[in-house]
């Protein structure tokens, strides 16, 4: 076997009685049976691998491996596993670069670009793999009650929470400048109170403003936290400083049979109402837990501890 190289060859004929003919033509031959090395990939768009960034159309560079018969081209893919080694049923092209088009644009998320370089002999090399992060998604922000304070929680799966916003208005007055953190304190004055709240992500990634409304109970020692509905929840006071909150109940669900088993609270289903109410002036109903299950035999699930 002859290393790889480049050859020059030529022949003479040489009879019987040992005369050798004139030697031919000179013929060139190029032995190339080793793979080329993987590429080196870059991105001027997005760096580092470990980062997420805005665009949504990236652009990778790569090295031209060192090869003695030449590279002929390379396979690509792009996809979510760090793992593809892309071949001929793969894209194709014979440039060390590549731009995503905008009509090619990539959603949110971690990616990886595969290239696979071929040579002019046909050999296949080594895959190389470059992880890149998009995030064009901005965070998802909860809310929950907790004892007299509404609780934010937001959420981004790519870049990151950087800061959560929130203000207060109380009985359709003037909203509070905007604030940050996670907490939004409710006072104890009695009435309805609109806070809205939205968050933004390391990028820049804002989320559309989110509203929710808490309203205190006739002692002003009660709170109810529900989100803005098409058709606003109606309220009324009830003994004890309870609160009713009444929402439509939804069509492609029959309503759901729920059960107490707590001193010194009343529970009341009627259609698509339900009445929860206790006294507040009983030491014993200062906490309980809120338990939940669809039927009679059916384990209870605890929903929330109210205070």
């Amino acid at each position: 076997n002859w290393p790889d190289g480049e050859y020059h060859v030529e022949v003479a004929a040489v009879d019987a009685l040992g005369r050798q003919s004139d030697w031919s033509n000179s013929v060139t031959l190029m032995i190339d049976a080793e793979a080329p090395a993987a590429p080196r990939i870059e991105s001027p768009t997005h760096p580092e691998s470990s980062k997420f960034y805005t665009s949504s159309a990236p652009a990778f560079l790569w090295n031209v491996p060192s090869e003695s018969s030449g590279i002929w081209g390379y396979y690509y893919y792009i996809d979510h596993s760090s793992s593809t080694v892309p071949t001929g049923q793969y894209l194709w092209t014979d440039k060390n670069n590549l731009t995503v088009t905008a009509d090619e644009a990539l959603k949110s998320g971690r990616w990886y670009l595969h290239v696979v370089p071929v040579d002019e002999a046909g050999n296949s090399g080594p895959a190389a793999h470059f992880a890149f992060g998009i995030d064009l998604s901005p965070p998802e922000t909860q809310a929950e009650i907790e004892s007299n304070a509404v609780i934010l929680d937001p959420f981004d799966s790519y870049s990151g929470v950087r800061e959560t916003y929130h203000r207060l208005t109380l009985n359709n007055g003037q909203p509070t400048e905007w604030e940050t953190g996670p907490r939004v304190g409710l006072h104890w004055s009695s009435g309805d109170y609109l806070i809205e709240y939205y968050s933004v992500d390391n990028l820049g990634n804002t989320e559309p403003t989110q509203t929710v409304t808490a309203k205190t109970g006739a002692r002003g020692r009660s709170f109810k936290l529900y989100p803005e509905v098409k058709e606003h929840p109606v309220e009324s006071p009830l003994p004890g400083g309870a609160v009713l909150i009444q929402k439509p109940a939804p069509k492609a669900e029959a309503p759901k049979t729920l059960s107490t088993s707590f001193r010194n609270v009343s529970l009341h289903k009627s259609g698509a109402k339900t009445i929860l109410s206790w006294n507040y002036s009983s030491p014993q109903a200062s906490r309980f837990s809120v338990l939940r299950r669809t039927c009679d035999t059916c384990s209870w699930t605890k929903v929330k501890t109210l205070k």
